[in-house]
């Protein structure tokens, strides 16, 4: 039955077994956006990688014949990097990064505000977005802490040059108030649920606004 990822992403660590993990991920990833950019339709794809990756001499070579395999433009790709202690204690990791950005990939902090994910991480790269975790996304209409967090963090972003994303949003209201506060970007329940890629892709096809998503 299904296998929540909490469960199967830790053990592929404990088995050392992430790394192939993530670049099957990515592979896959890289491939849907293909068949979006095929139908003229710009759609960013986003795939998740822990920091603790960006140590393998061979990941940014890797990424870019993918890339290039599928003929999709770098800049429709956003990895978005957890686990960021591993940053701070990593030359090579923030090397990483750095040819990553070169590259034209674009980088997100994910899960800002909680673990790792810090101002001092901030200084460490140029990202391109910022992504508040869910946890006050979530709560922002209850608690006036978790409020002043979401809007500080908002314009933390824009005065970085960074996109503002939110994660979490699960009504209207929520949403409402992230847009009033200058949010860029969301992602929740509200807006869109999981759902196997045949058929993302003909609902993304349907949208107006779709060439420009």
């Amino acid at each position: 039955g299904p296998i929540p990822p909490d469960e199967f992403i830790m053990q592929a660590e404990k088995s050392q077994d992430i790394y192939r993990l993530t670049l099957f991920v990515m592979d896959q990833a890289i491939r849907s956006a293909s068949q979006f950019h095929d139908r003229g339709l710009r759609i960013n794809m986003s795939v998740n990688m822990s920091a603790i990756l960006l140590d393998h001499s061979d990941l940014v070579g890797t990424i870019r014949v993918m890339l290039t395999a599928h003929n999709v433009p770098p800049e429709l790709l956003t990895i978005e990097i957890t686990e960021t202690a591993q940053i701070e204690n990593s030359r090579h990791a923030r090397q990483t990064l750095a040819q990553l950005r070169r590259a034209g990939i674009r980088l997100s902090i994910d899960d800002y505000g909680t673990g790792q994910s810090n101002l001092e991480y901030l200084t460490e790269i140029e990202a391109d977005e910022i992504k508040i975790d869910k946890r006050f996304v979530m709560t922002m209409r209850d608690s006036q802490r978790n409020f002043e967090v979401v809007k500080s963090t908002i314009d933390l972003a824009h005065r970085l040059g960074a996109v503002a994303v939110a994660e979490g949003i699960e009504d209207a209201p929520t949403m409402a108030m992230l847009e009033q506060l200058g949010c860029d970007v969301g992602q929740g329940y509200h807006l869109g649920k999981p759902q196997l890629f045949s058929e993302l892709l003909g609902t993304v096809s349907t949208l107006p606004h779709s060439r420009s998503a």
